[in-house]
Order: C-alpha cells, then structure tokens, then sequence
C-alpha cells in the first residue's frame, strides 16, 4: 500500500508507476456539504484538482471509474459544483484518450460511510436530548456499501466501450426517503421515541 496526496502530481505518479495498473477507481474527495462551504478553496484543490492530476497520472490505463455523487445534479453547493467538474473532466479525457474507458457512477447517501449523518444521529439520540435535522421536509436518497462496492466492480469489469465517450451510472437508490423518518427509525431502533417535533 502507499499512502500520499491526491493533490501532489509526484505521489500520483509514484503511485502508477509502482502500482501500474489497468484500471483506477477515484474515490478520493472531500464530501461533506458543510466542510466544503467552510474550506471552498481546499474543496477545489482536492476535488477537481486532484482528479485533473489523477487523470493525467492514469493516462495509458485500460479503464478509469469515477466516483460521483447525486449533488453533481443541478448542484446548489460547492461540493456538488466540484463533482460536476470532475464529472466533466472525466468526459474531456474520454475524448482525448480514447484507448481507455472511462466511467462516471453517481450515487445516493452511503450507509455507514464515516462522516454519515447517520452516524451523527445515532450518536444524538443516545447522548443528547435532541436531534439536529436542518428541514423537517427534507429527503435523501441512500444505498449501502455493500450495494455500491458491487456496483462499483461491475462498472469496471463490464463491456460498454463507446471510443472518445464516457459512459455514466446512475445509482437507483429507490424513492427518497424523508430526513425525519430516517431519525424517527433509528430512535425507534435504540430504543426511544421522537416526543416532540419543532417545525422550526
């Protein structure tokens, strides 16, 4: 294993040269919708940056995956801006090197995920009294690692060889499901029970 920075053109190049693979899954990002508004110039660096480096590293590789995010979708925010720009840096390479194919997968919430704000809300109703939730409308989509890794290696070891195109998936995470439902099925799961509900 070798550890080094999606952000240093060297330890990339180290990393290929050493490694020399045929295909490059790219999962490295910073994902986190709030840590990306407080830091928008490292979310840059590491996001599109670093898959612009990463790109150029793994140029003469078979096959390239990239891994997106559902944010990059008509995105309201800096992470899901920065995906969409790795999404299209992925597309221009698939023009350039059309020797190697390229894969772009989107995907819902991942269960289980550090960082999840599942975690925190489990972590909320067993220690405090109160749970935090920003929209009592809001809803996500979600898929658990499990399902993703698969789908992640069947992207890679399938035939959809279209020369000079990328060739994106769209994760079907089923119907989106509402933030306060999710709190709700947790509190239920530990044990306790949301009482009271501020629609503010």
């Amino acid at each position: 294993m070798l550890l080094g920075d999606v952000c240093s053109s060297s330890d990339l190049k180290k990393a290929i040269s050493v490694s020399t693979p045929d295909c490059v899954f790219h999962l490295a990002a910073l994902k986190h919708v709030d840590l990306a508004e407080l830091d928008p110039y490292g979310t840059y660096e590491v996001n599109v940056e670093g898959t612009f480096k990463l790109l150029m590293a793994s140029a003469g590789v078979r096959r390239f995956m990239l891994m997106s995010t559902d944010k990059s979708v008509f995105p309201a925010g800096l992470m899901g801006a920065t995906k969409r720009m790795t999404e299209l840096a992925v597309m221009s390479f698939a023009r350039h090197y059309p020797k190697c194919d390229y894969s772009i997968v989107r995907s819902g919430n991942v269960i289980g995920t550090s960082g999840s704000a599942l975690n925190r809300f489990v972590y909320q109703i067993e220690n405090t009294h109160e749970v935090a939730v920003t929209h009592p409308g809001m809803a996500r989509f979600f898929i658990s690692n499990v399902e993703l890794a698969s789908l992640i290696i069947c992207t890679m070891l399938g035939k959809n060889r279209k020369h000079g195109l990328s060739t994106s998936y769209i994760v079907d995470c089923g119907a989106p499901i509402r933030i306060v439902d999710v709190v709700r099925r947790i509190a239920a799961y530990v044990g306790k029970k949301v009482v009271v509900e501020n629609p503010g």
